[in-house]
């Protein structure tokens, strides 16, 4: 009798340690639903031409999946690479398609040399316990500007121009 006890309860352990593994199993390779489509990559920005020191916005198409907000990470590149900070975006809830212009988390910094640049990043969700979903963003390439600086002189001559 104590035999059988115990047969059964190795039975029962061996049983729930197998339905443990096929669970992990379908977190980590077969839950394969996407949190979010994007639907205009490469996104637009909301002007062709930036100065130094203003901020980029996106216009972003999508179709989202899920409630989970994600974690972005992007940077400036154009062989020189500035990395902004990591933020959280929420764009709706679970189930929802929308457009929205949304800040990029990029300010163009002051130091930055004129040409033609874009941003890039990734967007991760982060699913369940053991996964995570990478989803890549870009924008459209922009023209970054240099920056005119005026000296007073300049505004006194404006000034004596205008009869002021």
């Amino acid at each position: 009798m104590k035999w059988k006890i115990i047969n059964v309860l190795s039975c029962l352990v061996l049983l729930f340690v197998l339905a443990l593994f096929v669970h992990i199993a379908y977190l980590m390779f077969f839950d394969t639903s996407h949190p979010i489509e994007l639907l205009n990559l490469p996104f637009p920005t909301d002007k062709q031409n930036y100065y130094p020191g203003e901020s980029v916005y996106v216009f972003v198409n999508f179709e989202k999946h899920t409630y989970i907000s994600p974690t972005i990470t992007v940077s400036l590149q154009n062989g020189y690479t500035f990395t902004g900070p990591k933020f959280v975006v929420s764009l709706g809830g679970d189930n929802e398609r929308g457009e929205v212009w949304s800040f990029s988390g990029i300010t163009i910094p002051a130091n930055t040399p004129p040409g033609r640049y874009h941003i890039s990043g990734v967007a991760e969700y982060k699913v369940n316990k053991l996964r995570k979903v990478i989803v890549p963003i870009e924008t459209e390439r922009f023209n970054v500007l240099e920056k005119i600086e005026l000296s007073n002189d300049c505004f006194e001559l404006l000034k004596s121009i205008k009869g002021e």
